[in-house]
């Protein structure tokens, strides 16, 4: 015959455990209210997220304010970085295909560098990557001789390097031609993925058991875009529910609600 009383702890053990996904959604609703109060003109969430990582506002002074300070609640900020980027390093999450972390992680587009030109020998090549808002429209590269011959001429609707070695023309270029072009196709990419993490002792944020790039305005805007990823992987159903998960959302509700904390 069954122990009731054993069956009754399991059951009550099972609701011991605080819902951080809840807590996290909770936390999510109330920045999102703020932003469409700060941001009234904003046409999608994606926007005013752009919007708070590039402009001055309440959360980023306080996010930047707190990375490197001494006060109590800098380093409750700082221990629920820490906890958040351990978390995400012991368990790969995804969002829309892309792991969230805080190295090799694409932190803002780059479209500083979508027109690019080099000349040499003779050859000139020329590339260029279209956006339409954060999404590639076209990515087009020509390679020409003197007299105006091309030998490449090549034209994607996505940015895609391995899709761009394999063209017949890309082929059929020198060695040399090859790396001139494919030069100029690594620096046109405006999905540059950056490292936060350093090992450089003299010159690096210490947070938690981790050394920091010392770049508060870039750690800033990684963690939003984690939170952010976070946020969309949770309400488009991308995550299982388990306690491994909830760990992750834990901290990242404790890094949000710190944050917070900030508004009037």
């Amino acid at each position: 015959m069954a122990n009731g009383y054993v069956e009754n702890v399991e059951k009550w053990k099972t609701l011991t455990d605080i819902d951080y996904f809840t807590y996290f959604i909770k936390a999510w609703i109330s920045f999102n209210a703020w932003y469409k109060n700060q941001y009234t003109n904003i046409g999608s969430d994606r926007e005013a997220i752009n919007k708070i990582k590039n402009e001055s506002n309440s959360i980023k002074n306080k996010a930047i304010g707190l990375l490197g300070s001494q006060s109590e609640q800098a380093s409750l900020f700082e221990a629920s970085l820490a906890a958040l980027h351990r978390s995400l390093m012991e368990l790969a999450v995804h969002n829309d295909g892309k792991r969230l972390c805080f190295y090799d992680f694409v932190i803002e587009v780059d479209r500083n560098n979508l027109i690019q030109r080099s000349h040499a020998r003779g050859i000139s090549y020329y590339l260029e990557v279209k956006m339409e808002r954060s999404a590639v429209k076209e990515v087009k590269a020509t390679v020409s001789k003197a007299d105006r011959t091309t030998i490449l001429n090549y034209t994607g609707s996505v940015y895609d390097r391995n899709a761009f070695v394999l063209n017949s023309q890309y082929l059929q270029l020198s060695g040399n031609q090859k790396n001139k072009v494919i030069n100029l196709f690594d620096s046109a990419n405006p999905f540059k993925p950056e490292n936060l993490l350093t090992d450089n002792e003299n010159d690096c944020f210490k947070i938690g058991a981790y050394k920091f790039i010392r770049d508060e305005e870039k750690i800033f805007k990684c963690l939003l875009e984690v939170i952010y990823g976070l946020r969309n992987a949770l309400f488009h159903g991308e995550i299982v529910p388990n306690k491994d998960h909830r760990k992750v959302y834990e901290h990242a509700y404790h890094v949000l609600k710190i944050l917070l904390d900030s508004l009037d």
